[in-house]
């Protein structure tokens, strides 16, 4: 009888019970980990949503006022507001100028980006705005909305809404 070839079954079982124990503490410690994480991510959203502000993040305190009735084509549009900041989110500004001649609807929109340090409690601050050149002779819309990427949610405020008048150049 050949003892060596028993010696070596035990040895390679040994061996199969050795890696199979290393393996189910491996899962066993990947599976704490994941459930720990999962759960961390979970408590996570939960306080963000629940410290998050329903109401508008950026809010309008005063305003429009002083809002330029008439403008010459290509002219300055200004007018004053005051805005109070609610939530320090990131975000674009989207100033839309709608045709209100009649005919087929016209509408003019500009996009750019703000900073969440931008827009905060101000005193009556002025705003000048060059008329795009597609913005004609006529009555228009002046509607200017921030777009809020907050993290647990995303949200529209409008600003300022108006209708103005553009005049021809008389030279």
């Amino acid at each position: 009888m050949d003892r060596g070839n028993g010696n070596v079954r035990k040895e390679t079982r040994l061996l199969e019970v050795n890696i199979k124990a290393y393996l189910a503490t491996a899962w066993h410690w990947y599976a704490q980990a994941a459930g720990i994480g999962i759960i961390a991510g979970a408590i996570s959203y939960c306080v963000l949503a629940a410290f998050s502000v329903n109401g508008p993040v950026v809010q309008v305190i005063e305003g429009p006022s002083y809002v330029s009735a008439s403008v010459p084509y290509k002219g300055t549009l200004t007018y004053r507001i005051s805005t109070k900041r609610n939530l320090s989110c990131p975000g674009t500004v989207i100033t839309t100028f709608m045709s209100q001649n009649g005919g087929p609807p016209v509408s003019v929109l500009l996009t750019r980006p703000i900073m969440s340090t931008e827009i905060k409690q101000t005193d009556d601050a002025t705003l000048y705005l060059q008329l795009p050149e597609n913005v004609y002779p006529g009555r228009w819309l002046y509607r200017s909305v921030v777009d809020s990427t907050c993290p647990t949610h995303s949200r529209q405020d409008v600003t300022a809404q108006f209708p103005f008048q553009v005049t021809a150049n008389v030279d």
